[in-house]
């Protein structure tokens, strides 16, 4: 990814004050650019840049032209302005004409790192899906009848390939793996409880087996998987392969939802961590409980081994997530046209109850989530460790979603 940064200046101007300045800013932006730009102050200039994404600074007033001219070149662009040589009137009045634009992000004045830090990781996640592969197997769980999309539409809007593979191909995959014994022990060693047997543990790790195996021999970076059909055809659960695929950065999500599985791989590449895809089992004024059978044991300080919640088979996994003052919540509509961002304090349950999905944990927030049941865009919502309301912010604003709700 080729970021520049883009001075953009008035031929009229003070060379000593704007080097000052320009100096001042590429400090306070340093190690977020590679390249750098000659201070561009003539449209046709413009034209001979090359760049994937662009930091460009506006150095002075009188350079209207020069930000519109640019943000319709059609690159991703953010542009900081600052508070001395009339740099933000320009850019005040450019911005109406630009603002819209899917590619175009205008950072903070007081403070525009985190905002071009934020914009900087977004537009590597976007370029990072281009070619991207998401194993489908076994299609799609009969009840999730709103979080579908379209392939051709998933990879005309994201470069996402949809690749679909028969749940048998996990079957008979199964019945020719052996689990090495240092692989069962470490998982088993790690836990806090093991309340399962070490057969059910082998049966699962031969389902990560067979999965991981699938992984590498089509090339996928995300799979999501028809999970609920392995309880009745091998008697175990994927619960356990899932946690242990997403801990080794291959996006795994549950019940052949693509929205989350969307989700989980955005969030993964703006977080940095795995995610923990879930379900608000219930909402209550400003507080959610999110739970699940599976969490990547890797954002976890520890985790339980117990059975599969609705089945009582197989392996479920209760984790207890890394302390986080935040946790970030995602959920996009099937049609990509709204993303919802919730911010919240985690609150881990001083006694788990035996009426959901193992992992359990409360997500507390200062306004109401009622929204999320008043107005849903479909049930599993996707949470990262920490504040990423910024950066899915932007990476929204990027990729065209116009409806980017903030619940905090």
């Amino acid at each position: 990814m080729r970021t520049l940064l883009i001075p953009l200046a008035s031929k009229l101007r003070n060379e000593d004050l704007t080097k000052r300045v320009l100096d001042t800013i590429k400090s306070s932006l340093s190690n977020l650019y590679k390249y750098e730009a000659d201070i561009v102050d003539d449209k046709e200039a413009l034209r001979g840049l090359e760049f994937d994404v662009g930091i460009s600074i506006v150095l002075t007033g009188g350079t209207e032209e020069l930000i519109i001219g640019l943000a319709k070149i059609g690159k991703s662009v953010i542009y900081v302005a600052h508070d001395k040589l009339n740099s933000l009137p320009a850019l005040l009045e450019a911005a109406p004409l630009i603002k819209d634009l899917n590619n175009v992000v205008i950072a903070s004045v007081s403070d525009p790192r985190p905002d071009v830090e934020a914009f900087v990781r977004a537009c590597k996640a976007l370029l990072t899906l281009k070619g991207f592969r998401v194993g489908l197997i076994g299609g799609i769980s009969p009840w999730i009848v709103y979080s579908k999309a379209d392939p051709g539409f998933i990879k005309k809007r994201l470069g996402i390939e949809i690749v679909n593979i028969d749940l048998k191909e996990v079957i008979d995959l199964y019945e020719q793996m052996s689990v090495p014994k240092e692989l069962r022990n470490k998982v088993v060693k790690r836990a806090l409880n093991v309340i399962v047997t070490s057969d059910e543990v082998t049966n699962a790790l031969k389902i990560y087996l067979a999965l991981k195996t699938i992984v590498r021999n089509y090339k996928l970076n995300a799979i999501s998987v028809r999970c609920f059909d392995l309880i009745e055809s091998l008697r175990t659960t994927a619960c356990l392969a899932l946690s242990l695929l997403n801990n080794e950065g291959i996006t795994a999500a549950c019940e052949g939802d693509v929205m989350a599985t969307l989700a989980m791989i955005l969030g993964q590449l703006i977080s940095g961590k795995p995610t923990f895809m879930a379900n608000p089992a219930w909402v209550k004024n400003n507080k959610m409980l999110l739970a699940h059978c599976t969490i990547p044991t890797a954002i976890c300080d520890t985790y339980d081994l117990l059975t599969h919640f609705e089945s009582g088979i197989g392996v479920g996994v209760r984790g207890i997530p890394t302390y986080s003052k935040y946790v970030t919540l995602l959920r996009l509509s099937n049609d990509l046209k709204r993303m919802r961002v919730v911010l919240g304090r985690p609150v881990i349950p001083t006694r788990f109850s035996d009426e959901h999905c193992r992992t359990q944990i409360i997500v507390e927030c200062k306004d109401s989530l009622e929204g999320v049941v008043k107005d849903s865009i479909g049930n599993h919502y996707v949470m990262m460790l920490g504040n990423h309301v910024r950066g899915l912010g932007i990476l929204g604003k990027l990729l065209g979603i116009k409806d980017i709700e903030i619940i905090k």
